[in-house]
């Protein structure tokens, strides 16, 4: 077997003579060593579909396409386990600078392979893996919750307690906890290789509100969160807040325009006069009373609908009836009907 380098012109080569003697030594027999202890014999038609992945695979590799190529060789291996793929799956978890994948895999190759692997093989793989072990760090995660999902940078890792600790790379990783009816939670912390770090993440009791269904009901109990149930409390207020501030503004320029018309009616009783007075004092008063019929007309619409949100906020028992709010404009009026 040709000495392990990751230049990729050389690694490539040493994949491709691999990957010939894997399949002829290791996925096309089903038998000896070279099957994984725990694979057992694969069928037929598995070794079949295995080398079709396993020639996908150097295509791939021979592309640059090594994530690809990793999918396909990793697939090759379920379906026909031999510790010569190992050393394959570990060059292009190297490859992609997956450091904590490509340790355990080259630790794996070497732990299946034993006696088959030729010393000058054995000893570049260890030297490879004594190299590795500098660029990765050792988190290990605790949690106070049984069964919580951990994960490392959005990657599930397993669920507490995890078996073992979890190999990463140097760098910023997000560590996160989650469970059902709990609240995540998430840890970020800075880890240098050859590092050991304790990360604990204390899941805290998520919080809800049930509310109890009305007597007589034999349905499920509905659900309402405190911050639904402010909203609708609080919707009454501000809408009479609203008209009420409508009001006071209608007022306010119902006063103005009454004092624009009385100053219009001084100026049409006082000679000497100018044109010019005289327009401006109607432009005014004809301006503040427009504003006072706008400002009218809102504050009824707003009042009728703080009378329908009012009543319906109250009516909560008795879900069947329905409120009803009608709008009518014609010229100079607007109406208002409804039912409650």
């Amino acid at each position: 077997m040709p000495t392990m380098s990751h230049h990729p012109m050389i690694l490539r080569r040493s994949l491709v003579r691999s990957i010939a003697v894997a399949l002829s030594l290791g996925v096309a027999v089903t038998s000896g060593p070279v099957l994984a202890q725990e694979g057992g014999q694969p069928s037929k038609a598995a070794v079949e579909e295995a080398k079709q992945r396993f020639q996908r695979g150097r295509e791939l590799y021979e592309e640059n396409d090594f994530q690809g190529a990793l999918v396909e060789i990793r697939r090759a291996y379920d379906l026909a386990p031999t510790y010569r793929l190992l050393f394959d799956i570990g060059q292009i978890y190297y490859q992609l600078q997956d450091y904590p994948n490509a340790l355990k895999t080259f630790t794996k190759f070497l732990q299946d392979g034993r006696n088959e692997i030729p010393q000058q093989q054995r000893d570049d793989v260890q030297r490879e893996i004594d190299k590795l072990k500098g660029r990765v760090g050792t988190l290990r995660v605790t949690t106070n919750r049984l069964e919580a999902e951990i994960s490392v940078d959005d990657v599930p890792v397993g669920k507490a307690p995890l078996s073992e600790p979890v190999l990463v790379r140097p760098g910023r990783r997000k560590i996160t906890a989650t469970l059902s009816g709990f609240s995540p939670t998430t840890k970020t912390v800075e880890i240098a290789g050859l590092e050991t770090l304790d990360v604990n993440l204390e899941l805290g009791e998520a919080s809800t509100l049930t509310s109890t269904p009305p007597s007589g009901e034999t349905g499920g109990a509905s659900t309402q969160t405190p911050a639904v149930e402010e909203k609708k409390s609080v919707l009454p207020t501000v809408m009479w807040i609203t008209t009420g501030g409508l009001a006071a503004a209608t007022t306010v320029t119902g006063i103005l325009a009454l004092s624009a018309s009385s100053s219009q009616s001084t100026n049409l009783e006082t000679f000497p006069t100018t044109a010019e007075t005289l327009e401006s004092g109607a432009s005014k008063a004809k301006t503040m009373a427009l504003v006072t019929d706008i400002l009218l007309g809102a504050t009824v619409v707003a009042a009728a609908v703080s009378v329908y949100v009012t009543v319906s906020s109250s009516s909560k028992s008795s879900p069947q009836k329905t409120g009803e709010v009608r709008l009518g404009v014609g010229p100079g009026s607007l109406s208002v009907m409804g039912t409650f």
